[in-house]
């Protein structure tokens, strides 16, 4: 099948989670698919040789570079009004720049490639290709609901002025999917309680749950699994609100409690582009260290022996936790950070969401030593039975023929 993938990233591996998920996905249906990709950087931080990787099972790969907006004052407050009076979500109006080459290339390849479907990556990519979707079948790839996302965020803003404006753009957020689930897509989430929540808004659609997946061969410890039970790992792109958050509500509320037993204990965050914020936080606390990206995750995730998801906002699954499981590590999430994945509290992971419960149970980690190998073996074997991509990718393979159907 022709297939037409327009994402708002580069597909990639390594990369963040949802860089990852779309390049793995395409790479397994690559051999009984023919694949155009249509991308931009503006957005995943794809590592060195990216493209010329998809470009290795792709027919064609087009990134659409976008423009570099002002950097003056005044430039700021120009895009901020431009925003308040477009009624456009704040994600959508960053990528608005972006549309007329997007839409000039679809056309292009419409009448060049001929595609039968078109795969778009989250929902804030669709008016980039609008004219093109009225044309295809579509299937939409939900990585995330992006109003829970929103939502989630704005019960945890401090700021007055933060949540004025993310109440607002929630809202727009809200519509914009309401409306969008209402179309006749096949729409596709990473997991059972997404697909839920996109029938709440939408009770009609068609919707498919296509797991997020781990490469098991690659993330696994070949020597000894175990690591320092003093060494705490969080991994992520920090950029993305969530994990920052997730972050700064350790250091702040949970290590405290664990350095009064466990005076050593430090956490190690592993992930590209941290904010300001989290960097100042790292300089003023002696149990923090942020390294921001690097080429390698695994040789982190084999010095550390427990890793940690303190997540209060997200949606869709954590391929954090996964990849985690994949190494044999032992973790600690809080319900929101496992939400959507099959695990067990107890038998692959430790569940948490209260400061003193979640200081607690990393604590028990760092005591038993059996524990920890009994969750990582469990885990390992978990993701190997259900989450490894060559498993997960046949789910998308049959969302797309029966969206080219009409099923």
């Amino acid at each position: 099948m022709r297939t037409l993938v327009v994402t708002p990233y580069l597909p990639s591996f390594p990369g963040s989670g949802s860089c990852i998920r779309t390049y793995c996905l395409a790479r397994e249906l690559a051999g009984r698919h023919q694949l155009r990709v249509l991308a931009t950087s503006r957005l995943g931080g794809a590592p060195p040789g990216a493209l010329t990787d998809l470009e290795s099972f792709c027919e064609a790969v087009r990134v659409v570079e976008p423009p570099v907006p002002p950097p003056t004052r005044k430039g700021r407050w120009a895009r901020l009004a431009s925003w308040v009076w477009s009624g456009l979500p704040l994600e959508v109006a960053s990528l608005e720049p972006l549309r007329e080459e997007f839409a000039r290339t679809a056309r292009a390849w419409m009448d060049e490639f001929r595609p039968e479907l078109l795969e778009v990556n989250e929902v804030l990519t669709l008016p980039l290709v609008g004219e093109v979707a009225r044309s295809l079948p579509v299937v939409l790839n939900v990585h995330n609901l992006v109003y829970r996302v929103a939502q989630r965020m704005v019960d945890h803003e401090s700021s007055w002025k933060a949540r004025l404006k993310g109440r607002w753009n929630l809202n727009r957020l809200r519509a914009m999917e309401r409306e969008v689930y209402r179309r006749p897509y096949r729409f596709v989430t990473c997991s059972e309680a997404d697909r839920q929540g996109l029938l709440e808004l939408a009770p009609q659609a068609r919707v498919s749950v296509v797991p997020n997946g781990v490469e098991t061969d690659y993330f696994q410890c070949v020597a000894d699994p175990e690591g320092d039970p003093d060494r705490l790992l969080f991994t992520g792109k920090m950029e993305y609100s969530p994990n920052a958050d997730a972050v700064e509500f350790f250091v702040e509320e949970v290590m405290p409690a664990i350095r009064r037993r466990r005076p050593e204990a430090h956490l190690e965050v592993v992930g590209m582009a941290p904010p300001a914020s989290l960097l100042d936080l790292a300089a003023a606390n002696p149990a923090l260290t942020v390294h921001g990206e690097v080429p390698d995750v695994r040789p982190w995730y084999e010095r550390c022996a427990i890793s940690v998801v303190p997540l209060r906002a997200g949606s869709g699954t954590r391929l954090k936790i996964l990849e985690a499981l994949s190494m044999q590590r032992a973790v600690v999430s809080t319900r929101i950070g496992a939400e959507g994945l099959d695990v067990v509290d107890g038998e692959h992971l430790l569940l948490a969401d209260e400061p003193g419960d979640f200081a607690e149970k990393v604590l028990a980690l760092m005591h038993d030593e059996g524990l920890r190998r009994r969750l990582g073996g469990n885990g390992r074997r978990l993701v190997r039975e259900c989450y490894d991509w060559k498993k997960v990718a046949p789910l998308l393979a049959q969302a797309w023929e029966e969206a080219a159907r009409g099923i």
